[in-house]
């Protein structure tokens, strides 16, 4: 009687795991050189991703989704292939040979922004015009109701699991006093230079959605520039210095097929160090709380234009500085930039 090897309970055959993640890279299977811009779908699900330059991508699978991919490019021959284990996956697409594009548009754009990728929180540059409203009291002083502009710079950069930010500001604008004469105002020309730097996990909730939290650091100088001449009697006179530490958390939402993208902030800073020159009391050393709320439309593939609020507010037992501002910002994701940086 021959030999029958026992066939094991299914409850003792493990299930090769489904993979979370598929990676790849799209070439052309004549010149062998990288696809950018290449679209990969996954079948049965909206979840996609575009080729960088290197014709490289990293999609964030569904679970409910199906087992196959589906590639395809401009003047290529779209191909679907099995996910398999997800990793590595190398694919080749072969060009149609009289190919005529119904829409003239996506070649006029630059090739590198055609790689962008969809991340609610991904990697860019941001400028922006801002108008400020503030108020600051100290001690029965108060400088308010003025308005001023400026223009921020920011830096955005994702790392894995990691978001790293950091920013940039400086205005200086004249401020008159009520109770002085016309010949004596304006009597201040407040010189502001502020800063900020964040860094913190990433938290990818789904496709659409991700959030961050943060370690945070805030800077604010104000320079009155008022001569010497102490008009109020009071800390505004003089330059004030203030630190701040604290934590930041963010949720970004951006759908991949729109354009609109919504995020918004909240910043905690329990620990303050605030300085007044020449041993005038500080202002708002206690607490520092900034909010923010952005919505944003996506011009082009990796240029999105942005209206913005922000609250910015600097508390302490001897005073207190509060700004509202309103900022018009461009954000721009290089087309070499990926959605997450490859190690």
């Amino acid at each position: 009687m021959p030999f029958i090897a026992p066939i094991p309970p299914a409850f003792l055959v493990a299930a090769a795991p489904a993979p979370t993640i598929a990676t790849g890279v799209v070439t052309d299977a004549q010149s062998g050189r990288p696809i950018s811009g290449a679209l990969v779908q996954q079948e049965g699900s909206v979840t996609s991703a575009f080729t960088n330059q290197s014709g490289q991508f990293r999609l964030l699978l569904d679970s409910s989704g199906g087992a196959n991919l589906t590639i395809s490019s401009v003047g290529y021959d779209g191909v679907t292939v099995a996910i398999g284990r997800g990793q590595n996956l190398r694919v080749k697409l072969n060009p149609v040979g009289a190919f005529m594009p119904s829409m003239p548009l996506p070649a006029l754009l630059p090739s590198s922004q055609t790689a962008v990728q969809s991340a609610p929180l991904n990697s860019g540059i941001r400028f922006g015009y801002r108008v400020r409203q503030s108020s600051i009291t100290q001690a029965g002083a108060s400088i308010s109701g003025f308005a001023n502009n400026d223009f921020g710079l920011g830096l955005r950069f994702r790392w894995r699991p990691w978001l790293l930010e950091a920013e940039g500001a400086h205005n200086q604008f004249p401020v008159d006093v009520s109770g002085l004469g016309t010949d004596q105002n304006p009597a201040f020309s407040p010189s502001t230079w502020q800063a900020g730097a964040r860094v913190g996990p990433l938290f990818t909730f789904s496709n659409t959605l991700e959030g961050a939290l943060q370690l945070g650091y805030q800077y604010k100088n104000v320079v009155p520039n008022n001569g010497d001449i102490r008009y109020t009697g009071s800390s505004i006179d003089y330059e004030q210095t203030r630190h701040a530490l604290g934590a930041v958390g963010t949720l970004a939402w951006k759908p991949h097929q729109g354009p609109w993208h919504l995020e918004a902030s909240l910043g905690l800073y329990p620990l303050v160090y605030a300085w007044g020159k020449d041993n005038a009391p500080a202002i708002g050393g206690n607490f520092m709380t900034d909010a923010r709320a952005e919505v944003a439309y996506e011009l082009v593939p990796g240029l999105r234009l942005g209206l913005g609020y922000q609250l910015e507010n600097w508390r302490g037992t001897l005073g207190s500085d509060d700004s509202n501002i309103l900022a018009l910002n461009l954000f721009y994701t290089p087309g070499g930039l990926p959605k997450e940086a490859e190690q």
